[in-house]
């Protein structure tokens, strides 16, 4: 793993606290400690759950909002939500990393995860059933606010890519 800032370590620390705190599965933090001057360790442990290898299901998407809503109502935005990062367990949906991950994080970046989530459950069930997802995961929501950041500018680019590929998410 390459060399990462202490400031990094300290985030990643408080980003793992914080979704232990808001119930969603992702990387617990084991230990966080300073060994010299120089050396900060960060260990974590893994989330439980399965990664999909399929499509997933309305209620697994209805999860992935409703965990994404837990963890921006603690100030966390994950950062770079596509369906290989989230992992399901019982009904519940979690997260493999937290490597980009923000805490206190501004409402634009929440925004923007939202809208990468919504692009990616999108490509993969379609619109129709990514938008019922996440109305019944995502409450409340301003949706006016959050169409506004589907845009190039604001998506990363596999985000904009996976809504060009499925057209009717922009709709």
């Amino acid at each position: 793993m390459p060399a990462i800032s202490r400031s990094r370590l300290r985030d990643l620390a408080l980003a793992s606290s914080l979704a232990e705190r808001a119930g969603v599965s992702a990387p617990g933090l084991l230990m966080l400690e300073a060994v010299d001057d120089h050396t900060l360790v960060l260990a974590t442990t893994r989330p439980g759950g399965d990664v999909l290898t399929t499509p997933p299901t309305h209620e697994q998407a209805t999860a992935a909002f409703r965990a994404l809503r837990a963890l921006h109502d603690r100030g966390l935005a994950h950062g770079h939500l596509r369906l290989d990062e989230l992992v399901f367990s019982g009904g519940h949906a979690g997260v493999v990393s937290l490597r980009n991950s923000v805490p206190a994080s501004s409402e634009l970046t929440r925004r923007i995860d939202l809208t990468q989530l919504l692009a990616a459950v999108g490509q993969s069930i379609g619109a129709d059933q990514a938008v019922r997802s996440f109305r019944e995961g995502y409450r409340p929501v301003d949706e006016i606010a959050v169409a506004a950041v589907l845009q190039p500018l604001a998506l990363a680019a596999w985000g904009w890519r996976s809504m060009r590929r499925a057209s009717r998410c922009l709709e």
